[in-house]
């Protein structure tokens, strides 16, 4: 995907969850214990910490004691969510794409890095916003078939280390059915990563959805292994295994 591409979905689904956030205390189905209060502090924090490396170059992370924590007045937190949501789009809209900064996927370490990171961050923070008020949209398909690309290297690099009982027991492939917008996974699971090509192969197993639905799915906003929102065929023991990894 083209970097403005990227700033120009973060800016729109910032303005929707600004139109969201008057009334912050709706619970987030998709994130238990959550209200919108927490998933709008939680978004400030995520700012806050990329825009601590992006501003000043710095090649390591911010330690967290010296992020600004969400305030517990609703009209200081909105305040708090705003003002690091304007900073963040202008940064990116501003910064050379090369410039060095830390990351924690292995590299390129550069700002590139995170013009993906807080589109996709925020997009599926987006849909659980929207899924709190009763009105989830989906995820553009583009940023999507991005997003599943970008899953699958997050889980190998921060998941998977951290869950050495994990097995994928068959490999399975999952397909978009998107028109016009073309994206196939064929996924496996070998000496304890995930390996994954973009190709039409016969798995084990299969998910077929629309790019959004499939990236939800991963991210457990949807239910892979029942949701009416995807056809299912094959292993249910491996679509179950696959869904299993999740994240928040």
């Amino acid at each position: 995907m083209e970097l403005t591409r990227f700033i120009d979905i973060l800016e729109q689904d910032l303005n929707r969850i600004r139109s969201i956030h008057a009334d912050l205390t709706p619970s987030v189905p998709s994130c238990p214990g959550w209200d919108i209060g927490r998933l709008i502090g939680h978004l400030g924090r995520v700012q806050r910490m990329a825009l601590g490396v992006l501003t000043t170059g710095s090649m390591e992370p911010p330690p967290t004691d010296q992020l600004e924590s969400p305030p517990a007045n609703h009209d200081a937190l909105r305040a708090y969510f705003d003002r690091s949501s304007d900073s963040i789009v202008d940064t990116l809209r501003h910064i050379n794409p090369s410039s060095p900064c830390w990351t924690f996927l292995g590299g390129p370490d550069e700002a590139s890095f995170w013009f993906r990171r807080m589109a996709q961050e925020h997009a599926v923070h987006r849909f659980d916003a929207e899924l709190a008020i009763g009105d989830p949209r989906p995820i553009p398909a583009d940023l999507a078939i991005d997003g599943i690309d970008e899953y699958f290297i997050l889980h190998n690099v921060r998941t998977l280390p951290t869950r050495p009982d994990f097995t994928l027991p068959g490999s399975v492939h999952l397909h978009s059915t998107d028109e016009g917008v073309h994206g196939e996974w064929m996924i496996s699971h070998v000496d304890g990563r995930l390996v994954v090509t973009q190709e039409h192969a016969k798995g084990d197993a299969a998910v077929r959805g629309s790019a959004s639905d499939l990236l939800l799915g991963l991210w457990s906003r949807l239910d892979m292994r029942a949701g009416d929102q995807f056809e299912r065929f094959g292993s249910d023991a491996v679509i179950d295994a696959l869904a299993s990894i999740g994240g928040t």
